[in-house]
């Protein structure tokens, strides 16, 4: 999946070019399951709905995406839903690519 929140690090070893692609996941230091859970309970509170968020675990209401959640859901300024979403996506567009990731 080559997506703005994917990125693809190449580099020249021993004369060949080796591509990585590090994911959204390992940009934040999370499983790939981790990261669903947040990114959806993210987008539902995106969207007012907070029940996904208030249900997650504590580890992940820690992580710094979860923080500023929470943040958003003490204050209710928007600023942190962008914040977060720019975090767990990779990209300012994270409403598009939350949107159709299949979460």
């Amino acid at each position: 999946m080559n997506t703005p929140a994917t990125i693809i690090v190449s580099s020249k070893i021993n004369n060949f070019m080796v591509k990585k692609i590090i994911y959204p996941w390992e940009r934040l230091d999370l499983t790939e399951s981790d990261w669903r859970a947040l990114s959806h309970a993210f987008y539902g509170l995106a969207h007012n709905d907070f029940k996904k968020f208030n249900a997650l675990s504590e580890h992940l209401k820690d992580h710094p995406a979860g923080k500023i959640c929470q943040r958003y859901i003490d204050t209710r300024d928007h600023v942190y839903v962008e914040e977060a979403g720019i975090l767990l996506a990779g990209t300012k567009y994270w409403y598009v690519y939350l949107g159709r990731s299949g979460l």
